[in-house]
């Protein structure tokens, strides 16, 4: 789907997603001076495929959702380790217990 974000509507909609078809659409509108889009790598091909001249950058969605997965990633627990860790608590609680 190609939205122009200035004006808040959708310009066209792409058969498909492939590189081809988007770069295709890029060449044919040459006007185009902003391409935003999400990480992908094949939307970044076609962009420097079908607008050499425009600058790529990151839409505000993809760019908050990137930001929360780099602050969440550190701090979620990893399942092997949370229960090894639950196992180790326990026996030492045991122990406790029974002396």
């Amino acid at each position: 789907m190609i939205v122009d974000l200035e004006r808040r509507m959708v310009v066209d909609n792409l058969g498909d997603r492939s590189v081809a078809s988007a770069a295709r659409w890029l060449e044919r509108h040459p006007s185009v001076e902003i391409v935003s889009r999400n990480r992908c790598g094949l939307y970044a091909q076609a962009a420097r495929e079908g607008a050499p001249q425009a600058r790529q950058v990151t839409d505000r969605f993809h760019l908050m959702e990137n930001l929360r997965v780099a602050v969440d990633e550190p701090f979620r627990p990893r399942h092997g380790t949370s229960i090894a860790a639950g196992q180790r608590y326990r026996t030492r609680a045991n122990r406790s217990d029974s002396g």
